[in-house]
């Protein structure tokens, strides 16, 4: 039928108040399933902007022809551009089979390239505000034009709050710790100041976190199924094998590099200051201990429901431990460690969550998602919302992660990454992601500082 995806129209325009209607027609449905959908996300928009705009118009001499076919570009830049993107009106959609027999009929066009019988495509309209009158300053009412353009994931951070978010596209550090063994523990001290690491074989590996320089290195026999905890305040770290013997401990002071003598760390998560701990699970019920001995078994989700809370990965507490989140299948819960009471679901798009952080301000989440494409995300608590993400595929010369800490000072986000070359070998890394997104726009593009 077609190489484009899309046609579109511009159904309204108001370029002083920054705002144009525009309607965006599915003309691809050469794919097996599903027909090729609707866009929303406003990546998408920004690429239709500088679908026409010439040389000589801001957008055309602003936005070069390798950006806009960056995917990383448009997605980390969409929001200078596009302040928000409503869709107002829908027409054929769902799109169903009977539907698609009805199009060859009415597939062709008039000499001035529109569709005939418009009506009988998948169809949406958009009211679409920009951040610069000059943006839209090329377009014309009644403009149409044909367009390969596709969304893909546009950052979409609340103005002057992406200093609280990691940046997925940047990598301040990569530390390549270990030779082999693609399951290996993270923790960082209760201040960030350093990230301890311990390979399924039980070594164990400390490092500085203001310039990720080794300070530790041990591998003690027996510890095969490592256990790694931070004492409560202190730069002692310990190391236990939950196969065995749970409460036979090893500490490390890692600042003098000797063995040490520290209280036992029960469990596998704790909060900040130890009030609660959460042991070794994979269930439909969570086990969490406090700082007297209390016990409580706490129900995550429907018990009847299929799928478990894996509590290494899946378990993480807000820094002023009133939150405990628990991620079971595709949905994450927000649960008050005292008493099991849920607070709160997020779905998570119907992608089975792997591994799970939370920021220190309690305001965001970083999720390791089981897809085609494995993909980390933030996604923020108050309206669950994804704010960033990036897809990190199992393919041949590109890296899988396998599980994620948030520094407590919300400095770092380190992935646990396997990287795989050619030839499917494997090497297990650390990459280390900076926390903050720029706040204001680049001073290119001449757009004031953010409002708050």
């Amino acid at each position: 039928m077609t190489d484009d995806l899309y046609d579109v129209r511009v159904l309204a325009l108001d370029v002083p108040r920054r705002y144009v209607r525009l309607r965006a027609i599915v003309v691809y449905y050469d794919t097996d399933v599903p027909y090729a959908d609707l866009p929303n996300d406003p990546s998408f928009f920004l690429r239709l902007l500088t679908d026409t705009a010439q040389q000589g118009t801001q957008m055309g001499d602003l936005v070069t022809w390798d950006e806009i076919h960056d995917e990383d570009w448009v997605d980390a830049n969409t929001r200078w551009f596009v302040e928000r993107v409503e869709r107002v009106a829908t027409r054929n959609h769902p799109f169903t089979d009977d539907d698609y027999e009805q199009l060859p009929e009415f597939s062709g066009r008039t000499r001035k390239g529109r569709l005939l019988r418009e009506d009988r495509f998948m169809s949406a309209d958009y009211d679409v505000v920009v951040t610069d009158p000059r943006w839209i300053e090329h377009l014309q009412p009644g403009a149409y034009w044909s367009t390969a353009s596709y969304p893909t994931r546009a950052d979409q951070i609340r103005p002057g709050k992406g200093a609280d978010v990691p940046g997925l596209r940047t990598t301040s550090a990569v530390l390549a710790l270990f030779e082999d063994g693609e399951d290996h523990r993270l923790a960082f001290s209760d201040d960030g100041r350093y990230l301890a690491a311990c390979s399924e074989e039980g070594e164990l590996v400390v490092v500085d976190a203001t310039d990720w320089h080794e300070l530790l290195r041990v591998h003690p026999e027996g510890y095969s199924s490592p256990m790694l905890m931070w004492v409560p305040g202190r730069h002692v770290i310990t190391l236990r094998d939950y196969l065995k013997d749970a409460l036979a401990q090893l500490s490390y002071d890692v600042v003098s590099g000797t063995r040490v003598q520290a209280p036992t760390q029960v469990g596998v998560v704790r909060s900040a200051t130890g009030r609660h701990r959460v042991d070794l699970d994979y269930g439909t019920f969570i086990t969490v201990h406090d700082d007297v001995g209390a016990e409580r078994t706490l129900p995550v989700g429907d018990p009847e429901s299929e799928g478990g809370v894996d509590t290494r990965r899946s378990v993480a507490f807000t820094a002023d431990e009133r939150l405990m989140f628990a991620a079971r299948g595709a949905t994450i819960f927000a649960l008050d460690p005292s008493d099991g009471r849920t607070v709160a679901t997020i779905d998570n798009d119907g992608l089975e969550v792997e591994a799970l952080g939370v920021s220190s301000c309690g305001d965001y989440l970083a999720i390791l998602s089981e897809h085609w494409e494995r993909a980390v995300s933030i996604r923020r608590v108050g309206d669950h919302q994804v704010v960033t993400r990036r897809g990190i595929g199992p393919r041949p010369g590109r890296t899988e992660p396998l599980d994620l800490q948030w520094s407590p000072d919300s400095r770092w986000l380190a992935i646990n990454l396997l990287t795989t070359d050619d030839e499917d070998q494997y090497r297990p890394e650390i990459h280390i992601i900076p926390i903050g997104l720029p706040t204001d726009p680049p001073a290119r593009y001449g757009l004031p500082p953010t409002r708050p």
